[in-house]
């Protein structure tokens, strides 16, 4: 199917663009980044959780919006748990991971279901009312903003998003390094809330509140990235260490084996691709909502 293929041969570079985008949000080293590190939600556990002082135990709720088959919250399991090991302190909480991934494609949500069972899965995110409307540590759009069209329904959709965010919460957009792409997340830097020091702070990529140089210059230069990540088989070739289900989940768990070791994600630091090398390019920015702490504090 449609689905199964996007989650075969988008999904690793999807998640390759995202954790380049979350580990400079919360500056975590890439080298960090294993597949024993990832910080798990418990499974089959959707309730609603409060964070607990007297355990020292800090939930983090995540919304991945516009999830496809989960490639954005796999990245953000895997950052999160690098940001868990980084503060492994007994004067710091541990963390907990909370998932909502909201994908309105019934087929690509049956998958993701598959990839990331840990999560909630709905077509429309869970909402809060009054004073606690925004609830979440980090709302994260990968690939999806882009494809709303008309500025109207664009700039509704980010700021509905951004009232979802907590006061401390991080809003993290990532689309493709084409100048398409660059547009959307120029778009969402233009909101007004996006532009006024005193609502958010600029985490990542260019941490200030003027307008991007590449959007006001001349010419067909636009701001992106260059993600490396590392498929050392043929996509689809491997099934080992895969999370069960149908073929296309399976080797689509395989080759997030592969592409979320720390080394393939790093910048490189030598010339020449690498057999097996691939490059991802994104555009992404991200912003934190001000009036609270990090939601990895």
């Amino acid at each position: 199917s449609l689905a199964a293929a996007h989650a075969l041969l988008r999904g690793p570079p999807s998640f390759a663009a995202a954790s380049h985008a979350l580990t400079r949000a919360f500056g975590i080293d890439p080298y960090l980044l294993t597949h024993k590190g990832r910080l798990d939600p418990p499974l089959e556990n959707f309730e609603e959780k409060s964070s607990n002082e007297e355990s020292g135990v800090r939930v983090v709720r995540v919304l991945d919006w516009g999830a496809g088959c989960g490639s954005g919250s796999m990245a953000a399991m895997d950052v999160l748990g690098a940001a868990a090991r980084r503060s492994d302190s007994a004067s710091l909480p541990k963390l907990e991971l909370q998932l909502d991934c909201v994908e309105p494609c019934d087929r690509l949500r049956q998958v993701g279901r598959v990839v990331v069972p840990e999560a909630f899965w709905s077509q429309r995110a869970r909402r809060r009312r009054g004073q606690n409307a925004g609830h979440y540590d980090l709302v994260l759009a990968c690939f999806s903003l882009s494809e709303l069209g008309d500025d109207r329904r664009f700039n509704a959709a980010v700021d509905d998003l951004w009232q979802m965010v907590r006061p401390g919460g991080v809003l993290a957009v990532v689309e493709a390094g084409n100048p398409s792409g660059f547009d959307s997340v120029r778009r969402v830097r233009d909101r007004p809330w996006a532009t006024n020091p005193s609502d958010s702070r600029i985490l990542a990529p260019c941490p200030h509140w003027g307008g991007c140089p590449a959007a006001e210059g001349e010419g067909e230069w636009w701001c992106h990235f260059a993600q490396p990540w590392s498929a050392a088989e043929p996509i689809g070739s491997s099934l080992s260490g895969s999370r069960g289900g149908g073929l296309a989940p399976a080797a689509h768990w395989a080759n997030y084996a592969r592409a979320r070791r720390g080394s393939a994600l790093a910048l490189r630091r030598s010339g020449g691709s690498g057999q097996g090398n691939h490059v991802e390019k994104l555009s992404y920015l991200a912003v934190q909502r001000r009036g609270g702490e990090s939601p990895l504090s």
